[in-house]
C-alpha cells in the first residue's frame, strides 16, 4: 500500500496522505509516494523520514526500516552470545589449569 508524506528541512515526516488520495497528493510539489509500513503510525510520524537512496520509510534516529532494526539487533544478539560462549569456555579452561596446578602443589609435583 502506497502513502503519500510530507517532509521539513531536517527531512522529519509532517504530513501524511492515506492510500486513498497517496497518488494524487505525491504530485503535488513537497510529497513523496512511498510503499507504507505497518508500524508506521500517524501520531508518530515524526519520528519517520524517507530514505533517500531506496524511497523507504525509515526511523530518523536509525536511519533503517523496523525490520531492519530488528535484523541488527538479532545479530548483535548473537554475535554478543558468541563472545559469552567464547568468554565461558576460556574461564572453563582457566579454572582447570589453576585446579591442575593447586593439585600439584599439594601432591609435591608428581
Amino acid at each position: 500500500m502506497k502513502i503519500a508524506v510530507m517532509m521539513d528541512s531536517f527531512r522529519s515526516i509532517i504530513g501524511f496522505a492515506d492510500s486513498k488520495t497517496a497518488e494524487k497528493q505525491s504530485k503535488i510539489k513537497g510529497w513523496t509516494l512511498v510503499e507504507s509500513d505497518p508500524s508506521f503510525l500517524v501520531s508518530e510520524m515524526y519520528l519517520w523520514t524517507v530514505r533517500q537512496f531506496d524511497n523507504k520509510l525509515v526511523h530518523v534516529s536509525s536511519q533503517l526500516t523496523p525490520d531492519e532494526e530488528n535484523q541488527k539487533s538479532q545479530t548483535e544478539l548473537t554475535s554478543m552470545l558468541m563472545a559469552q560462549g567464547q568468554d565461558i569456555e576460556s574461564i572453563k579452561q582457566s579454572i582447570t589449569e589453576l585446579t591442575n596446578l593447586q593439585l600439584q602443589s599439594t601432591t609435591g609435583g608428581n
